[in-house]
């Protein structure tokens, strides 16, 4: 019964003694980490040693949202000739459901597009989506695209 006790005693020493240790340890690990030397593969007689120092914990830059845009939002322009570009896109289908209706549109290099009313497709504004045709008003003009008629084999 004595040796289970010294040796529950001796456990609780060696965890307290670890503890302590880690205690005095963990500033210099910190202070290490937060400053690296880096030392470039260099031959001849030119060698540098750099110095980088990673911020602190409690640093603004760590708390950067990393999915923003990287430049800043463009300005608006004024409006140009290239807004007056007529709508390339050509209407492939519709999709008909019960309070929300979609269109499908083929750009000329191939890139389809899923809108419904009111969102924008290249530089028009999808209006109303029927079974067979879909209004887009592009460059202030309404314009009616119907669907191709479908071939029969």
């Amino acid at each position: 019964m004595q040796l289970g006790l010294w040796l529950i005693a001796g456990v609780c020493m060696l965890g307290a003694a670890g503890a302590l240790a880690m205690a005095l340890w963990l500033p210099y690990a910190e202070a290490e980490a937060r400053s690296t030397t880096i030392r470039p593969a260099v031959t001849g007689s030119d060698h540098r040693t750099l110095v980088a120092t990673l911020p602190s914990a409690g640093d603004p830059i760590w708390m950067t949202p990393l999915r923003r845009s990287l430049t800043e939002e463009p300005a608006a322009e004024a409006p140009t000739a290239a807004s007056t570009v007529p709508f390339a896109s050509a209407l492939a289908g519709t999709v008909i459901e019960p309070g929300r209706s979609m269109a499908l549109f083929v750009a000329p290099d191939g890139r389809t597009q899923l809108k419904a009313e009111g969102e924008m497709v290249d530089n028009a504004k999808v209006i109303r989506i029927t079974a067979d045709r879909v209004t887009i008003e592009c460059n202030g003009q309404r314009v009616e695209m119907a669907l191709p008629k479908k071939e029969r084999i």
